[in-house]
């Protein structure tokens, strides 16, 4: 992550580095609400969510930015390879309960995760993928306060 005294890098990704990262984003949004609303909350059809997929082809900006309103998380792998992470601007306290069921959830995972006191590199992703929406509904708390 990030930190605030850390200078950005002055290179910008390449264009396959962000078709990459774009088809991460979109294959867990997909996941989670499905190519269908994907497409028609982008406005496009399933054929254009599959291309991003699959790395054919990287969507105009207005679509891609447009997923966002699909899930708040279909970016983050994209706006990371620029050193930023997008959160809405408006504040909306994350249900407490769910958050906390999470919460709850991300521990057992990491300590299965460390059962056998080595955490590899797919246990890892499998957490960060888990904490990824976690870190959006703490912050939003955060914000709140």
């Amino acid at each position: 992550m990030l930190q605030r005294n850390q200078i950005r890098q002055k290179t910008p990704p390449s264009k396959a580095s962000v078709s990459a990262a774009l088809a991460q984003d979109w294959t867990g949004v997909s996941a989670r609400v499905g190519k269908s609303t994907l497409a028609d909350t982008i406005d496009a059809d399933v054929k254009t969510v599959n291309r991003a997929i699959t790395g054919e082809n990287v969507p105009e900006l207005h679509k891609a930015m447009a997923s966002l309103l699909a899930d708040p998380h279909a970016l983050d792998r994209v706006t990371a390879l620029y050193g930023f992470r997008m959160v809405p601007m408006t504040v909306e306290a994350a249900n407490d309960m769910t958050t906390i069921a999470s919460l709850s959830s991300l521990v057992s995972q990491f300590c299965a995760a460390l059962e056998d006191g080595i955490r590899d590199h797919r246990e890892t992703c499998q957490l960060a993928d888990s904490i990824r929406p976690l870190m959006l509904a703490l912050s939003a708390i955060v914000e709140q306060a």
